[in-house]
């Protein structure tokens, strides 16, 4: 199968793709992908613990698992903290500067 890329083909109603800038825009900016990751990877223990272990019969839960869930609760709102530091930086700097 040959994809025509030409002027045509665009023009014609096929989707172009993204500009690859987006993507690089996202990874280049650190804290909020390091605040994204935190989220996420909180998320995903929090989620487990809740399920796997909380709700469901077995083994007494551990004191260091409590640590370790009161911990992902703290990361869980330093990554939600530094995502929305992120984004209100970022439209700090959009904002033309207004102090005469």
């Amino acid at each position: 199968m040959v994809v025509n890329l030409s002027a045509a083909a665009t023009r014609s109603g096929e989707r172009r793709r993204a500009p690859r800038g987006q993507a690089v825009k996202f990874l280049d900016d650190r804290q909020k992908r390091n605040g994204w990751l935190l989220v996420a990877v909180s998320t995903v223990y929090l989620v487990w613990f809740l399920k796997v272990r909380l709700l469901s019969a077995g083994l007494p839960i551990d004191r260091r698992e409590w640590i370790y869930f009161a911990g992902m609760i703290l990361i869980l709102m330093l990554g939600t903290r530094t995502s929305a530091r992120a984004m209100r930086e970022r439209r700090k700097a959009d904002q033309p500067d207004s102090s005469i």
